[in-house]
């Protein structure tokens, strides 16, 4: 009985594993036309005006601003933190995030 369990687990999370690299190799060689952000600021201008189109221009890596760069990863890192201190909040009660442990030197 625990092996049939155990490897219809297994199976499953493997199956699971495969559709993330499936859709990994997909939009590696496919870019979409639009994202969801995209979409739903369409949406919301086409209610004002329904002929509305969305005007999107592509520029090169190297020509967008460092600052816009820094900004995003500093938004990512930010949301990220966010995301840690509710979690501590949930769990502790105490609304604070836990003190990091200072790591020794290897």
């Amino acid at each position: 009985m625990f092996c049939y369990t155990a490897g219809t687990v297994v199976t499953g999370l493997a199956v699971y594993e495969f559709w993330f690299l499936a859709q990994i190799l997909y939009w590696v060689e496919h870019n979409p036309a639009t994202t969801r952000v995209m979409d739903a600021r369409l949406e919301a201008l086409r209610q004002n005006k329904p002929k509305a189109t969305l005007d999107q221009k592509w520029a090169d890596y190297e020509r967008i601003s460092i600052h816009l760069k820094r900004a995003i990863i500093i938004a990512e890192d930010a949301s990220s933190s966010i995301t840690r201190a509710s979690i501590g909040k949930a769990s502790s009660g105490r609304g604070q995030e836990p003190a990091p442990r200072e790591m020794s030197p290897a």
